[in-house]
């Protein structure tokens, strides 16, 4: 069976009639219903805090900003961007589109965070972006988010035609925002959680990362996961999995040992949390 996805019929009707895929309409519905807005929390108490906090916590806390400012900047940015040219279902697109407008939600809910909590957030903003860390743990999504970019507007403006080199360049790019949604936030998360434990430090922070969290781990992620399943039944998904294996378990492992060197970087120089 042929998955009707991405490279189907350019310029179609949006159809909400012919539903091939309910799970991802499902998620895209849930997503939709559950809207909220970066405005929702007051950090202003937290200005106090980060003021007052031991120096450890400070680092720490601003590190886990860092990295989930960037990273969810990184999907709110790449997603549509990268998808547009080949996204033939309905279901796909109205999807990306909200993750995507829920990713906005996301990076301008950090935005928000460093902008009350700082009083000179500026000063903050050119902190976070010389983490070189931060920015290390991307460097492996970025090669394939960059490769499907740049084949995708070549076949948009008629540069090459659709092939399964094509096809698997956006199958990797699947695989790659799901390793970036389902795990490169989870370390941050965690220790973000930790500091905020109990709702005893920073706790507009925690509930506003609470939010965040769930709609990662909820709608984002499942939906990344269904879509692969939805390609992995084709015979282009089947085949795009056999000749990139090892390329998928290679970048499963640079992840996983990235996410443990971000933890091994938050707490070094003999910082803790008490």
């Amino acid at each position: 069976e042929q998955s009707l996805t991405f490279f189907g019929e350019k310029g179609g009707l949006l159809d909400s009639i012919n539903r091939r895929y309910p799970k991802l309409w499902t998620l895209y519905k849930t997503l939709k219903k559950n809207d909220w807005d970066e405005t929702e929390f007051n950090y202003l108490p937290c200005n106090t805090e980060f003021k007052t906090c031991d120096r450890s916590t400070y680092e720490i806390m601003l590190r886990q900003l860092a990295w989930q400012w960037q990273g969810d900047s990184v999907a709110a940015r790449s997603v549509i961007g990268i998808l547009a040219p080949v996204i033939s279902a309905t279901e796909v697109w109205t999807g990306y589109c909200r993750i995507v407008d829920n990713e906005n939600i996301h990076a301008l809910t950090y935005s928000e965070i460093v902008r009350m909590s700082f009083d000179n957030p500026d000063k903050i903003i050119s902190e976070i972006l010389s983490i070189q860390e931060a920015q290390k743990r991307l460097v492996a999504i970025a090669r394939i988010f960059d490769t499907a970019y740049e084949l995708n507007h070549k076949y948009a403006l008629g540069q090459i035609e659709y092939s399964q080199e094509l096809y698997e360049a956006n199958f990797m790019f699947l695989v790659a925002l799901y390793c970036l949604e389902r795990l490169q936030f989870m370390a941050s998360f965690l220790i973000t959680f930790a500091i905020c434990h109990g709702g005893q430090a920073f706790k507009p922070i925690g509930l506003a990362v609470q939010r965040i969290a769930k709609d990662e781990y909820e709608i984002h992620a499942p939906f990344g996961a269904e879509l692969l399943r939805i390609e992995l039944s084709s015979e282009r998904g089947k085949l795009a999995f056999k000749n990139n294996r090892q390329k998928i378990l290679n970048l499963i492992d640079e992840v996983a040992m990235g996410e443990m060197d971000w933890i091994d970087y938050s707490f070094s120089e003999g910082r803790t949390l008490t």
